[in-house]
């Protein structure tokens, strides 16, 4: 008689998430339907044929959620981005230029100051009360 508690029990170490208990009784159920001399090949056929299912199964069920949350984390961050630009919009015309040159270009400091004809301790000033004036816009 085949072994089916060992077929199970390998096929569990090699295949986390599965169930010792269904693929044992599957085990089972393959060596009690074949013949004596195909019983053993049976009961391994189902259990991999079973775990392909529950794999297929469990892979084609995860797929919508991870779109639905890409969608719900691309809905948040649009509505970020929409609240950042309403704050931005808020600030004269002179700390909008200094923000957007320091974080949508990259510029360091010493270049904002020199673009807005100023000296990087001035352009530190006018980011550092933009963002501020940002902050309560946000709130």
């Amino acid at each position: 008689m085949t072994d089916c508690a060992a077929i199970a029990r390998r096929r569990v170490s090699r295949h986390p998430g599965c169930e010792f208990d269904d693929l044992h009784q599957i085990a089972q159920i393959a060596a009690w339907r074949y013949p004596e001399r195909v019983a053993g090949a049976a009961a391994k056929r189902d259990v991999l044929d079973y775990i392909r299912k529950q794999t297929h199964a469990r892979n084609r069920h995860t797929i919508p959620h991870r779109a639905l949350e890409w969608q719900e984390r691309a809905e948040v961050d649009h509505a970020a981005r929409l609240a950042v630009e309403r704050a931005l919009l808020a600030l004269p015309d002179r700390w909008q230029t200094a923000i957007r040159l320091r974080y949508w270009h990259g510029h360091t400091l010493a270049e904002v100051g020199r673009l807005l004809g100023c000296g990087e301790p001035r352009a530190f000033q006018i980011v550092r009360d933009s963002l501020e004036r940002m902050r309560e816009v946000l709130r």
